[in-house]
């Protein structure tokens, strides 16, 4: 048989299973380190809370072992001879000891309340935090302590300050410190309900202040100086308790302010330099948050100027910002203006914080100032010559329209909310003025509105209403009895969907007052409302007469002339140029015209020069001398359907540089 020699193979292992062996070693190790770290830092967190607290009762100890009248702190009130704050090391460890003994308020057997009654005692230890390294609260401990019977009731007054927040609620942490700090010497931290009581004070005037402790601010309402509020003649009485309250707030609550300023036409985002005004009204006081603050184009971040600019704002109360001094572009009053908005222009801002803790960016459209500009009803009728054109209530200027009175018998289903005897609504529609002959409602407006109505036979466009309110044109006198006073019109189509069309005020000394409706008004109804009345003794309002003037046609065509503009103040190195917005109907013309002229007199008449929406003023030279030199612009409007007119919103002369 043949035997085969078999040898086994040696067991072991190669270098590269050593190598990947070792890894796996170093790192299952690696990832324990932290772990091991976290456990041996959090031991010793323990530990260093079980000695704070160890630390802590013993002081306490302390405290109660001594006697009743001992107890109080260096300079506080009870005063003694307990450190309020001191370092200590225990155990080999440094802490930060905080000691606040204070007043406690109890209701005696006579009923009577005693702001002295007892003694609140706090120990606070603070020290590093072993995962922060930040100093914090490791250990609190309090007690009450009382004297043997019940303690007697002290002649002398006593001064409690309270720490208040934006919703009137005490600030119980952080502690804020409050010191007398004449006609005597004083300091206490407030409780866990924000308050400090000084006991057993002699009579006399105290000045008293509290300090804004990291963490917290002040409102509007209050003056800081140095980090502190103070009160000044405070008066303590015996017998008494004189209560301070101080106003502040923590910084996690304060409201936070972007400002974004944009072009109001262009929208774009404007980073010029400027002032900033911040106000805020609070129980109908106005109070200045900064003033005139300037800011330059490194002032702004994003687009806008930072919170940080504004710092921290009291959550409560009605903002007004003020934006003055940027180049090129008018003032801004946000409570004029009201055109602020937060996302979108539909957006408005009120001025208002909806919670505490809100960040907002406000956006601020900027109107650039034009050199001339006519935007308002008082621009347009700032002329020296208009023929058939009028200035709007809605601040346009268009064709003017020629009106007659509504036949009265088309008038029908007269209706009021009151009348007394034969005085009905029939009378206001009769054309007769006289005082036999008008509506007395008997009942004042001031108790309760008082209205008339009527319908007319068909459709028709009111353009003015005039109400008579005297029977005696030469002497309408101002004798305020039955006078009505404040009112409103309203008008229908159907007599079920009303828009009210004009508010105002009847004078009191007037024969009559004409309101016109423009533009003019389509409706089937017609309420006149009266809210008030002038007589104080609310006898019942008297209308003698009532006009309604409807739209018969507009002109086909009007003209304006502008008052002399004068270019002394225009920068010749600059171009001028003119732009304007209308609104054209179909078969509708607007068209401008402008001299320049040298005076004022005479007024010119022809060679004017017709420019396009846009141009350069004609006629004025660079760099030329404009002395004496006006400008004079003609408008001119034209329909060949008087049923329509072309509507003027604006138009302005616009300086610019070279190359704009």
């Amino acid at each position: 048989m043949q035997k085969y020699n078999i040898r086994k193979k040696e067991a072991g292992f190669s270098l590269l299973e050593m190598m990947i062996a070792v890894a796996i070693i170093v790192i299952v190790a690696a990832s324990l380190v932290p772990l091991m770290t976290f456990v041996n830092q959090s031991g010793h967190s323990n530990q260093n809370r079980m000695m704070a607290n160890n630390l802590a009762a013993s002081i306490m100890e302390e405290i109660r072992a001594m006697d009743y009248e001992a107890i109080g702190t260096i300079g506080g009130n009870p005063s003694g001879t307990l450190p309020q704050l001191q370092s200590v090391n225990y155990n080999g460890a440094d802490y930060e000891v905080e000691t606040l003994i204070s007043w406690g308020a109890a209701k005696g057997k006579n009923t009577e309340i005693n702001p002295v009654a007892y003694l609140n005692a706090r120990v606070i230890v603070r020290g590093l935090n072993t995962f922060t390294g930040i100093s914090e609260e490791l250990a609190e401990l309090h007690t009450v302590i009382t004297r043997d019977g019940e303690e007697p009731l002290i002649e002398n007054g006593h001064l409690r300050a309270q720490v208040l927040d934006s919703e009137e609620q005490p600030i119980g942490d952080p502690s804020v410190n409050v010191e007398i700090i004449a006609p005597i010497s004083q300091h206490l931290m407030t409780d866990y309900n924000g308050t400090a009581i000084f006991g057993i004070l002699d009579e006399g005037n105290y000045s008293v202040r509290a300090k804004v402790e990291e963490g917290l601010f002040a409102s509007p309402t209050e003056i800081v100086t140095d980090g502190w509020i103070e009160r000044n003649n405070i008066e303590v009485e015996d017998n008494a308790i004189s209560d301070v309250k101080f106003y502040m707030d923590k910084k996690s609550k304060a409201c936070q302010l972007e400002i974004k300023l944009i072009d109001a036409e262009t929208k774009n985002v404007i980073l010029e330099r400027g002032k900033v005004s911040l106000y805020v009204e609070l129980d109908n006081e106005a109070y200045i948050v900064y003033h005139e603050k300037e800011f330059t184009t490194a002032s702004f971040a994003g687009g806008c100027l930072p919170s940080v600019f504004s710092g921290s704002l009291w959550p409560e109360g009605t903002y007004n910002i003020v934006i003055s001094d940027v180049p090129e572009y008018k003032d801004y009053n946000l409570l004029v203006e009201q055109s602020a908005f937060i996302t979108d222009e539909s957006d408005l801002w009120n001025g208002e914080f909806d919670s505490p803790g809100t960040t907002l960016t406000v956006t601020i459209p900027m109107k650039i100032i034009y050199f001339y500009e006519e935007n308002s009803k008082d621009d347009f009728e700032d002329n020296t010559e208009m023929e058939d054109l009028i200035a709007t209530d809605f601040d346009t200027l268009e064709l003017d329209s020629s009106s007659d009175i509504v036949d009265r018998e088309s008038i029908t289903n007269l209706a009021s909310s009151s009348e007394s005897g034969n005085k009905g609504p029939e009378n206001l529609f009769d054309g007769d003025k006289k005082q036999s002959s008008s509506w007395d409602t008997g009942v004042s407006p001031n108790t309760q509105p008082q209205w008339i109505g009527c319908e007319f036979e068909r459709n028709i466009a009111i353009t003015g209403i005039e109400v008579y309110l005297s029977h005696n044109e030469n002497n309408p006198g101002a004798n305020p009895n039955h006078k009505p006073k404040d009112f409103y019109i309203r008008v229908s189509s159907d007599g079920v969907n009303w828009e009210e069309i004009y508010t105002g005020t009847f004078p009191v000394d007037k024969y009559s007052y004409l309101i016109n409706i423009n533009p003019p008004k389509t409706c089937r109804y017609f309420e006149l409302w009266i809210t008030s009345e002038y007589e104080s003794n609310q006898q019942g309002i008297r209308i003698y007469e009532i006009e309604i003037f409807t739209e018969s046609h507009r002109f086909d065509s009007g003209k304006r002339l502008s008052k002399p503009i004068s270019l002394a103040q225009h920068d010749s190195s600059k171009n001028l140029s003119i732009e304007w917005d209308v609104f054209l109907p179909e078969r509708t013309t607007f068209e401008v015209w402008t001299i320049v002229t040298n005076g004022t007199n005479p007024i010119p008449e022809e060679g004017f020069i017709k420019v396009e929406n846009g141009d350069l003023v004609p006629d004025i030279g660079y760099l030329e001398n404009l002395e004496n030199k006006y400008l004079w612009i003609l408008q001119k409007f034209t329909t060949e359907d008087v049923s329509v007119s072309p509507v003027l919103n604006w138009l302005r002369l616009k300086e610019k540089g070279p190359g704009e």
